[in-house]
């Protein structure tokens, strides 16, 4: 049977009208040998019909349950054929040509890198995607970094260049085939956030980089489905992601250390931006204090939700050997 170059698998729970946008953007031409994989987790809005009409050259894989991101891109990557896997979220728009250029950067480093464009924000807008592992080094550092440029700055500067970077949101990554052989299938015990930057830490511990292509740019909506799912508690469920990364990578008085850290930068930041935004009169910098706070509180309450004690629970037991 003949195998594509590259397998793209797209993982999609009640947002119909994105992916099928995001899979015209695909089809209008990548100039490489491809198959596209969509996993359904149990949409109801009437997605794998619109697919099955739109797209019959998809394969479609569901059984109407959502076992949830991680588990979900496992099953469809068990399937996929190509030498490349791409990752793609089903909210995302693929230029032209995108998909070539990705595997030529893959390909440059001799298959020994995970590649990752640049990501866009519905409106064109720069979407900050990619950044350091939150160790509690590079926290400290970035933290003094951020109130230096008065709570704001990127870690990254966007170049023509390529850039090896600690991690990146898993929008879209392109993992050569031997790289996601070796480092494994993605942690399910995530339901959903968190998994990409467990995933990155893993394959640099196999020996593997992860490379910013900053020229390829794609188009990001962004929390199409954690924004229906949990609504207000999306932010919350990012930091119990974080948390369990913590724990399970570093232990449990790490992750209370680093926990300690970050709730103090958000309460500096935000006490910044309070107090520098009402004495020069600036909504932005007030708007900044009040993003900040609600980190705070996020992360805060991430600690106390019982299914969160499930999830850190499970990092433990990773780290006592016992996945």
């Amino acid at each position: 049977m003949h195998s594509p170059l590259v397998s793209l698998v797209i993982v999609t729970w009640n947002c119909k009208e994105y992916v099928l946008k995001c899979l015209q953007s695909i089809f209008m031409g990548q100039g490489v040998d491809f198959e596209v994989l969509v996993r359904d987790n149990g949409s109801s809005d009437g997605t794998l019909q619109d697919l099955r009409e739109a797209f019959p050259q998809v394969i479609l894989i569901g059984d109407g349950k959502n076992v949830g991101f991680a588990a979900a891109n496992n099953e469809a990557i068990a399937l996929a054929r190509g030498a490349y896997i791409l990752l793609l979220n089903p909210d995302t728009v693929l230029p032209k040509g995108a998909l070539s250029f990705l595997i030529s950067e893959a390909s440059a480093g001799n298959d020994m890198r995970v590649v990752v464009p640049t990501l866009l924000n519905t409106d064109g807008t720069f979407q900050p995607s990619v950044n350091s592992f939150p160790t509690i080094r590079n926290m400290i550092a970035s933290n003094l970094k951020a109130l230096l440029k008065s709570c704001g700055a990127n870690c990254f500067r966007r170049g023509d260049v390529g850039l090896k970077v600690d991690w990146a949101r898993g929008a879209c990554l392109l993992f050569p085939r031997n790289v996601m052989e070796e480092v494994g299938k993605l942690d399910e015990n995530l339901f959903m956030y968190g998994e990409d930057m467990d995933y990155c830490w893993r394959v640099h511990k196999a020996g593997y980089k992860i490379f910013w292509a900053q020229s390829v740019e794609i188009v990001h909506h962004g929390n199409v489905s954690g924004n229906q799912k949990w609504g207000r508690n999306r932010l919350e469920k990012t930091c119990q992601g974080l948390i369990y990364f913590w724990i399970k990578h570093f232990g449990i008085c790490y992750a209370i250390a680093a926990t300690f850290i970050r709730i103090l930068s958000f309460f500096a930041r935000s006490l910044f931006c309070f107090v520098i935004g009402f004495v020069i009169i600036n909504s932005n910098l007030r708007m900044k204090g009040i993003m900040h706070w609600r980190n705070l509180l996020a992360l805060a309450r991430a600690w106390c939700d019982p299914d969160g004690w499930i999830l850190y629970h499970n990092g433990l037991q990773y780290r006592k050997g016992n996945p």
